[in-house]
């Protein structure tokens, strides 16, 4: 998506001043009534043949309800014009 962002009221500027970036190739969600949570880490290899992958945990962000459905729309329309530009993503792997 090259221009502006799909949902974000027009008298707002954004102070990135203090803003981190960080890398994440794993994603979960969990939700409650009042919140939904998405924690971002990194997959860690395993460290025995019959051991589990580990993930670490780098961020955690947490959401109203109401957050999570613009992040949503918005999450959605970066992907069609990804899929749109770059050609279909493959499917994601099934949960484990």
């Amino acid at each position: 998506m090259e221009g502006k962002p799909v949902s974000t009221p027009s008298a707002v500027r954004w102070d990135d001043s203090r803003m981190k970036r960080s890398r994440a190739d794993v994603c979960n969600v969990s939700a409650s009534a009042d919140e939904v949570v998405l924690s971002f880490g990194t997959l860690l290899p395993a460290a025995g043949a019959d051991a589990l992958p580990v993930v670490a945990i780098g961020d955690r962000l947490v959401l109203s309800p109401a957050v999570a459905r613009e992040l949503t729309a918005m999450l959605e329309q970066v992907v069609r014009d990804h899929e749109a530009r770059f050609g279909p993503l493959p499917e994601p792997a099934p949960a484990r």
